[in-house]
């Protein structure tokens, strides 16, 4: 009988299982997504962030992807009519009609967003950064190599003061919570035994069917 140990069977956040599954070889189907959203409950404000969604080979392909997080900002200042306005350009400039157009607008308004003097960054991972400055094969849209340079090189949230959030302050405390939630710590049935069954086990049935058809 094969015994876990207690680390094996902590639960993994979602970048540590993502980075999990990439050193094994078991990523599939990665795609780069953006959220811009009003988080009122709790009183975040506006927030944007930059995600790396996948599938791996243990899965059944039909499944929805699991996510990682390469960038999150919330705003110290941003007012309601300044976002209004970002949103308003990018559905401009890439549509709002098709799940493709609506994709790309959301990363326009991303890319419109963490440039204003307003934008926080509180996470960063630069190992996914640096997937998403690869080219993704399976992505609807492509993240700029601006926004990337400027999320990499932007100054993280030290904690020193609250943010002036559109719905009110936002703690520094209130900050870690968020990044926390994002990461979904403490939330996964992501561990290192479970990870380690699935490589055992192997490739899903179903991806033969996948490249199958693409034959």
């Amino acid at each position: 009988m094969t015994m876990t140990t207690a680390t094996e069977n902590t639960c993994l956040d979602l970048n540590q299982a993502f980075h999990r599954y990439s050193s094994l070889g078991m990523t599939r189907r990665l795609k780069a997504r953006a959220t811009v959203t009003l988080i009122q409950y709790p009183k975040h404000g506006f927030r944007v962030a930059l995600l790396l969604d996948y599938t791996t080979t243990a899965w059944d392909p039909r499944l929805a992807p699991a996510q990682a997080i390469a960038a999150e900002y919330l705003f110290d200042g941003l007012t309601e009519r300044q976002y209004h306005t970002a949103i308003r350009a990018a559905k401009a400039q890439c549509g709002a009609t098709t799940d493709k157009q609506i994709s790309a607008a959301q990363m326009d308004a991303l890319n419109r967003l963490i440039q204003s003097p307003s934008a926080v960054c509180i996470f960063r991972d630069d190992d996914i950064l640096s997937v998403l400055a690869q080219s993704l094969p399976d992505s609807q849209v492509q993240v700029s190599a601006e926004a990337i340079q400027h999320m990499r090189t932007a100054e993280l949230y030290d904690g020193q003061q609250p943010l002036a959030g559109a719905l009110g302050p936002v703690t520094a405390d209130s900050v870690a919570e968020r990044v926390r939630s994002t990461l979904c710590v403490g939330m996964t049935s992501f561990t290192d035994a479970r990870i380690a069954q699935e490589q055992a086990v192997g490739e899903h049935m179903n991806w033969s069917l996948i490249r199958g058809r693409a034959a």
